[in-house]
């Protein structure tokens, strides 16, 4: 038995009753916990027993016996049936199958040296071998498809696929290429066919002729197969009526000499209960029945000995359950399975649970969770070894309440030696553990705040020895000069203020009070590199700083505090003090530039977040300050013609100049700018498209898309309005993913990419072979263009090897009718190998460097270039 764990290995059963009644020596504040169980009038001596309900008698032996062997018998007859159905079906097929092979080859003979000579008597042998199979149907057919001798109803010249019934043109081009016979079996119609190739005679003027006719031959054998299966059907009859007749008979002598005997006692079986009542059944029949008869006749009187016996023990039952309802403690009685069999009403007071909601369960439903799968394995070992276990524990009422209990568990054992109960008494030491408990919180919980200590954050600090952790600490500027202006009360209330504010602008961190005005905030690392993480709690310091910059309320009035923040960052192993150390470090130094700053123990680190922090917010601020330039870079077919142009996004920064993509498009990556980057830069893109359609120019544009961009929910509707607002064609906008989106969620790329495509929108395929590409999407989905990536033209023209990985690819996009961009070609060398794959579009700084939008277009409006 486990009282608040799991249950032990399995043990023997042994029931025990569920304690009742009432005793004038509990106290009235236990009556409403009393647990209640019927028990049988022991007065009543004529059925110490539930009655039985009558048995239900829908389908009996008496009726299933015969019907299972007519059941049988029948089964097995259509069984035979059937299987001796598909032989025959099988047979007829084979037979048929060989039939036409043969007559397919001697008319194919037969054209071969009658079909210029005696035409008529080709005729003849074809009407003939109809009329004498009424289901067969033959024509000779020239290499064009065209009928040339036929029976009725299949006209001279004319097209064998209109006249003749399922003429396959797959089949016939095979056969008239001279590779074999083609059969075409239809099992279902029960047609076969077959076509069997023949030598055209030569035209005029030539010794021979290459090409080939067929002679096409179908049979329909159905009328045959339905002959055959009478046949069947009348040789089997006599067979399957013989069975039928046995199975009758054998149904008979079950109902009279097995079936009806059983259910004689069946009924004396359910009416046993009425031991006085009872009639002994008669011992005589079949040996099985007679001692079913027999152990029913024993059963009876066994049960009216015990009887007597069970009316004598229901006294004693009754004195050791006033026992177990007066014990003060409570008292819970399990099975070897630790399935709960009885608690008494001390139970139901201490634990808050009644009898009902107890008796079934396991003890583990009180479990708190404090003591471990050691702890439980000790007390089954000492069961199994003593027989007793005696200690302290902790458990959970009803109501979630946590509480201590002094517990001693007996083991009772069978007469094998086995443990067959668990008896388990225990008392509540709440009080105790109440004192206790306050005792631990005031060493470990600031009493102003209600914040952890410094204690307390060692510890966890501690635990985490193992994991990458960050600690903040923060000191209110000038607290002391408040504190002193407007006394005790009012530093208190700010102190409690300040904890609110930065447990709700931090939900995820450990917030605790060191100090006075010293704070600290443990966080456990998210993962990222450490330049990044260093960014984020860069990020959390500024919005504290903000958050309480804004306002702390203190009473009546709303205060503006002033916070220094230093920050180090902990490898796993680090130890807790040393960590502790470095944030006090790194405070110091914040505090040493007149408050208000943000200091890190590693200067450079800090130095290299609030720099990306900087970039991040000057970024936001490029957008709506229309800092951003679109740029286009031209794409060249194999002659030298701008086809159309990948637009890319510039930074044109008022003081740092432009700044490189790799610089901020990262950065815009891990929020949510890049969305507003990508809607910027359809919208630029949008305007050239709209432009050069003004122009009667066909030259479309690439726009590359971000995953976290392409997975918004109104995406499709967003592409579909630029389109309308603009007035450009939809197949001069092409929409760059990558293969990381598809991996991330194919089904609704899918769906998007389907419905922008019904309106003729473009999708390509950027940077192909870096990822995980998959030949079953590429099918798959709507793609339309592949751009090998940099990487692997950068190599050309190299090795064998790097010039046959771009011909696969290339053989992949063509076989998939995909066009092909070739991304990153720099040099003429590379331009020249790669001009050996027809319809192979380039892009590159070979062909032009990417240009500002407006440069790129005035320059194609000037050439007149018309794609």
């Amino acid at each position: 038995m486990r009282h608040g764990g799991e249950s032990a290995p399995a043990r023997r059963h042994l029931s025990l009753a569920c304690p009742s009644g009432r005793h004038a020596g509990v106290k009235a504040r236990r009556r409403k916990h009393r647990c209640t169980r019927e028990r049988p009038d022991a007065t009543d001596r004529r059925h110490p027993f539930p009655r039985a309900r009558p048995m239900k008698r829908l389908l009996t032996l008496r009726l299933i016996l015969p019907l299972s062997v007519m059941f049988a018998a029948t089964l097995s007859i259509f069984v035979v049936f059937v299987g001796v159905r598909q032989a025959e079906r099988g047979a007829l097929a084979e037979a048929t199958e060989a039939h036409l092979r043969e007559e397919g080859a001697r008319f194919a003979r037969l054209a071969d040296e009658l079909r210029l000579s005696r035409p008529d008597l080709l005729q003849s042998e074809i009407l003939l071998a109809q009329a004498r199979h009424d289901d067969v149907r033959i024509a000779l057919v020239d290499s064009a498809g065209s009928i040339l001798l036929g029976g009725p109803n299949m006209p001279r010249g004319k097209d064998a696929a209109e006249v003749l019934p399922g003429w396959d043109s797959r089949r016939f081009e095979r056969a008239r290429q001279g590779l074999e016979a083609q059969l075409d079996p239809d099992p279902a119609a029960r047609i076969t066919r077959i076509m069997v190739p023949y030598q055209m005679p030569a035209p005029p003027g030539m010794i021979s002729n290459r090409e080939k006719g067929v002679v096409w031959i179908s049979h329909n054998y159905r009328t045959e197969e339905a002959q055959r299966l009478q046949v069947l059907l009348a040789r089997r009859l006599a067979e399957w009526g013989g069975m039928l007749l046995f199975a009758a008979l054998l149904s008979w002598w079950l109902h009279r000499y097995v079936a009806r005997p059983l259910t004689t006692i069946a009924r004396h079986a359910e009416n046993a209960h009425l031991v006085d009542d009872y009639q002994p059944l008669s011992e005589q029949g079949f040996a099985e029945l007679a001692t079913l008869a027999r152990a029913l006749n024993s059963g009876v009187r066994r049960i009216r000995h015990d009887r007597s016996r069970l009316i004598e023990s229901n006294e004693q039952l009754k004195l050791a359950q006033q026992v177990f309802d007066s014990a003060a403690e409570g008292i819970v009685v399990t099975d070897a399975q630790s399935r709960i069999l009885a608690v008494n009403p001390a139970f139901c007071e201490i634990t808050g649970y009644s009898a009902a909601e107890a008796v079934g369960q396991k003890p583990s439903m009180l479990s708190s969770g404090r003591q471990d799968v050691t702890f439980y394995r000790l007390m089954y070992a000492a069961l199994e070894r003593d027989g007793r276990w005696q200690g302290e524990l902790w458990n959970r009422r009803k109501c979630g309440e946590i509480y201590p209990e002094w517990m001693t568990i007996r083991a009772l054992r069978a007469p094998d030696g086995g443990i067959e109960r668990f008896v388990a008494l225990f008392s509540d030491q709440g009080l105790i553990r109440q004192a206790q408990e306050e005792a631990w919180r005031a060493a470990r919980v600031d009493a102003l705040t209600s914040l952890p200590n410094r204690q307390q954050l060692i510890e966890k600090l501690t635990e985490a020895h193992d994991d990458p952790r960050a600690l903040m600490l923060l000191n209110i500027d000038r607290f002391k000069e408040f504190n002193e202006a407007r006394g005790v009360v009012a530093g208190d209330e700010l102190l409690k203020a300040l904890a609110g504010r930065l447990q709700q602008v931090a939900p995820h961190a450990l917030v605790a009070r060191l100090t006075a005005d010293e704070f600290a905030m443990l966080e456990r690392s998210t993962g990222l590199r450490e330049e990044d993480e260093a960014t984020r709690l860069l990020q959390l310091a500024v919005a504290l700083q903000q958050a309480l910059g804004d306002g702390v309320e203190v009473g009546d009035e709303t205060l503006s505090l002033s916070v220094s923040i230093g920050i180090a960052l902990g490898e796993a192993g680090d130890d807790a003090h040393g960590l502790m150390l470095h944030a006090q470090t790194a405070l110091s130094r914040a505090r040493a530039h007149g408050g208000g700053q943000i200091a890190f123990f590693e200067q450079s680190m800090g130095e290299h977040a609030r720099s990306r922090y900087t970039l991040q917010r000057e970024l936001r601020h490029a957008i709506s300050d229309q800092q951003l330039e679109l740029y286009l870079q031209p794409q060249l077919d194999a002659d030298g013609r701008t086809v159309g142009f990948e637009s890319l996004v510039r930074w044109r920064h008022p003081e740092r100049g432009l700044v490189p993509p790799g610089a901020f498009i990262p950065l815009a990556e891990e929020s949510d700018l890049i969305v507003e980057m990508d809607n910027w830069v359809l919208e630029e893109s949008a305007r050239a498209l709209a432009r050069l359609a003004r122009a009667g120019l066909a030259q479309g544009i690439s726009v590359n898309l971000s995953p976290r961009h392409f997975s918004q929910p109104g995406f499709v509707d967003k592409i579909r309005a630029l389109i309308r607002r603009h007035g450009f064609a939809a197949r001069r906008l092409t929409l760059e993913i990558t293969e990381g989106l598809l991996l991330e969620s194919l089904g609704a790329a899918q769906e998007k990419m389907a419905k922008l495509r019904q309106d003729g929108v473009r999708f390509s395929i950027d940077d192909f072979g870096t990822g995980y590409s998959s030949l079953a999407y590429l099918k798959s989905l709507p793609i339309d263009e592949l751009k090998i990536d940099q990487r692997f033209i950068r190599p050309l023209p190299g090795s064998e090897e790097d010039i046959a990985l771009v011909d696969g690819i290339v053989s992949i996009a063509r076989s998939l009718r995909f066009t092909v961009v070739a991304e990153g070609v720099e040099t003429a060398e590379q331009s020249a190998c790669l001009a050996g794959h027809p319809g192979l579009l380039q892009q590159g700084y070979l062909h032009g460097r990417p240009a500002p939008a407006e440069e790129c277009l005035a320059r194609l409006l000037r050439a007149g270039v018309n794609a």
